[in-house]
């Protein structure tokens, strides 16, 4: 949780650098984020988080790189890191998490927000895997230390001790509170977020860690919701594959 003198700190840190701009209103302050809006000629969103050794640096390089396949993430404005934060500053996106429209939704609705998943996911592995070249890509074993961690004594199947035939842009924490859509309205993608550890690896990893995430959270209607998804994504689902990455995203 952030103290009220590291808030106050943060901000006079950000006002020294943005002299112009005025402080909004506070969207968050927990965990490692501190998010307010400032307002200049426009609203901007700034985001204090932890330094993360280059991560965030290396998400606003990925925002750019999906928007120039269509895909909405994220406008970096300006960026720094000071006394052991970084500071982003981005354009304001008004949409908010798709959780939000799925809390309490109706199978219908469930379906159709599964199906919206499944085409964005869809539409981030056809970006060919050459144009984050900058990502990388993470060490085999290291990304099934999870594995051997919920299966103590078993070697990992020999099938997936290499590297995958197909790689793809990994998102890595593909759910729901990571895709922006509007409060209400049309159903819609209007923003992509958190990218601090994404990379390139299997297709399966980010179907997989999302079909468990899906199951495995309180919602009304994950069948529906998976359906809806499967029909969005068009690739085919590899089950067994898909099921060996189900458990948490990895740290590349």
């Amino acid at each position: 949780m952030w103290l009220p003198n590291q808030e106050k700190k943060a901000l006079n840190i950000a006002t020294r650098h943005y002299p112009r701009a005025t402080v909004g209103r506070r969207i968050q302050a927990k965990d490692r984020s501190l998010i307010y809006i400032l307002e200049e000629n426009r609203e901007l969103m700034l985001t204090v988080t932890e330094a993360m050794g280059g991560a965030s640096t290396r998400a606003a390089r990925i925002s750019s790189s999906l928007q120039k396949f269509g895909i909405p993430a994220s406008v970096l404005v300006d960026e720094f890191e000071e006394e052991g934060w970084h500071f982003k500053l981005e354009e304001f996106n008004p949409g908010i998490w798709l959780t939000f429209r799925l809390r309490g939704a109706d199978a219908g609705v469930s379906r159709e927000l599964g199906a919206l998943m499944g085409k964005l996911l869809h539409d981030l592995q056809l970006i060919p895997a050459d144009e984050f070249g900058y990502l990388r890509r993470p060490e085999i074993d290291h990304v099934w230390d999870f594995w051997r961690d919920e299966h103590p004594g078993q070697d990992v199947p020999p099938e997936y001790s290499c590297v995958p035939e197909r790689l793809v842009f990994v998102h890595n924490d593909f759910v729901p509170h990571n895709v922006l859509v509007p409060a209400e309205g049309d159903v819609r993608v209007v923003g992509v977020i958190d990218f601090e550890w994404s990379t390139v690896w299997d297709p399966m990893w980010d179907v997989g860690y999302l079909q468990n995430w899906i199951f495995t959270d309180t919602y009304e209607h994950p069948q529906d919701f998976w359906e809806g998804f499967a029909s969005g994504y068009e690739f085919e689902i590899d089950a067994q594959r898909a099921s060996m990455y189900s458990s948490r995203p990895f740290y590349p």
